[in-house]
Order: structure tokens, then C-alpha cells, then sequence
């Protein structure tokens, strides 16, 4: 699939943007960034036309992608990962770790994406 997407979630925060680098070097797809920015940065964008950030929670990939079969894989970072902030954030913390990922999970089985 030469013309493909891979999806990044997450790919705002420091991990996302690093695999983003990483992926522009080893494949020929195109990258797809859905990050919502709660923790990630427009600062960490990757300046490469083979790049499209998205800003959306990862709740929402069934109304981004309306032709999933374009997908290779997905890459899933896209969850509230900071511990002292998810006690004071704790629906926050609900909604991207359990409803986003779950969405995502179910996006990747529904579609036979690889996760």
C-alpha cells in the first residue's frame, strides 16, 4: 500500500512527534496525527508534507477516517498519561484512557487495522 496512512495518537506530545521522525525515515507512508493537545504541543509538529495533524480526541476516529481501508496501522499514545494531574483531572483521565481508547480499539478490530 504505497499510498497509505499510518495514524499517530498522540503525535503532538514527545513520544508521537519522535515516532513521527522516525516513521518519516524508515517508510514511504503518510502520518496522520490525531491529537486533542491536552498534553502535546504544536511546537513538536513536524514540518513535512507527508505529516497531517489533526485535532480531535481520540473518541472521534470513526468521524475522522471515513475510508479506513486507507490505514496500514496505528500507533496509539493518544491518553492522559500524567499521574499527579489525573487525580485532579479524574473525568478528564476517564475519557481519553477508557472511552478514547476504547474507541480506538474498536476502530482497529472493526476495520482490521493493525494496532
Amino acid at each position: 500500500m504505497k499510498n497509505g496512512y499510518i495514524v499517530v495518537t498522540g503525535g503532538a506530545g514527545f513520544v508521537g512527534s519522535n515516532l513521527i521522525n522516525l516513521l518519516l525515515k524508515k517508510t514511504k507512508f503518510k502520518i496522520i496525527s490525531i491529537d486533542n493537545y491536552s498534553s502535546g504541543s504544536k511546537a513538536n509538529h513536524i514540518k513535512d508534507k507527508r505529516v497531517k495533524y489533526v485535532n480531535s480526541h481520540c473518541k472521534n476516529i470513526s468521524n475522522i477516517f471515513k475510508n479506513p481501508k486507507v490505514i496500514h496501522s496505528i500507533f496509539h499514545f493518544g491518553e492522559f498519561s500524567r499521574i499527579y494531574q489525573s487525580f485532579n483531572k479524574m473525568s478528564d483521565c476517564m475519557d481519553s484512557n477508557i472511552i478514547g481508547s476504547n474507541a480506538i480499539f474498536n476502530f482497529c478490530l472493526e476495520h482490521n487495522i493493525k494496532l
